[in-house]
């Protein structure tokens, strides 16, 4: 992971507390940036890696910022958008399962991209939902039409 990141330009941070983690910014151009952390499991052998909304949602939105999320999740082939019931905290997630091999630069890159795209792609209805008062089939529609797509903008190498 460390190798892949370095070999990319990208600065991290390595934490340990509350779990061993490396911590990073990810700016996109087009929709601005996040908070990024990758968890490597060892004794799972997997590796996760999740950009966080750099929003947070009223409350009284929560219903529909759900809901806009799981019309998001669906047919989504490479992870998954989750919701905290109880803090409102947004996140996307990718993973791996490494049993039996390695975690190669190339699969991390794979995870890493598969993430950070499908942030830039669903943040605007996020925002739409969570802030604007957009329905969320209404930013679904935007969004998977291909009006707010910057997911081809090409951040990771």
């Amino acid at each position: 992971m460390m190798d892949f990141l370095e070999e990319i330009g990208w600065s991290y941070d390595r934490v340990s507390e509350p779990v061993d983690a490396l911590v990073f910014d990810f700016e996109e151009p087009d929709v601005g940036g996040w908070a990024c952390y990758a968890l490597p499991r060892e004794e799972q052998q997997i590796c996760l890696f999740y950009s966080e909304c750099p929003i947070q949602t009223p409350q009284d939105r929560w219903p529909a910022v759900s809901e806009f999320l799981m019309q998001a999740n669906y047919g989504m082939p490479i992870g998954n958008f989750e919701m905290n019931p109880e803090t409102g905290e947004i996140r996307f997630k990718t993973g791996i399962d490494v049993e039996g091999d390695r975690l190669s630069k190339a699969l991390f890159k794979g995870i890493v991209k598969a993430n950070v795209e499908m942030m830039a792609e669903y943040l605007p209805g996020i925002i739409m939902v969570g802030l604007e008062g957009y329905s969320p089939e209404a930013a679904i529609q935007e969004i998977e039409s291909g009006e707010l797509s910057s997911s081809d903008s090409g951040s990771v190498p």
